[in-house]
């Protein structure tokens, strides 16, 4: 697929929203097909074993959370470049 291409990509029912997201780009990008569900994804990338706190134990713990680098983290864990 050309780098310019634009696809129709849905989110995806999960109770993980960067799985539900991550599934529907990928799945639009004919990168992974993944029906009925998302479970090899949420395994593989880590997301299915995740727990974010804060040292303290705030309940800001999920406003403290590096989203860019645990995100492209997973994708890496994946095999998928993303920026």
């Amino acid at each position: 697929m050309p780098a310019s291409a634009t696809v129709s990509a849905q989110l995806k029912p999960c109770w993980t929203t960067f799985v539900a997201a991550a599934q529907g780009v990928l799945e639009a990008a004919g990168l992974v097909d993944l029906r009925p569900d998302a479970s090899e994804l949420m395994v593989l990338s880590g997301r299915a074993f995740h727990l974010a706190i804060d040292d303290v134990c705030s309940p800001a713990g999920p406003t403290a959370y590096d989203w860019d680098a645990e995100h492209t983290a997973a994708f890496e864990r994946i095999g998928v470049l993303a920026d």
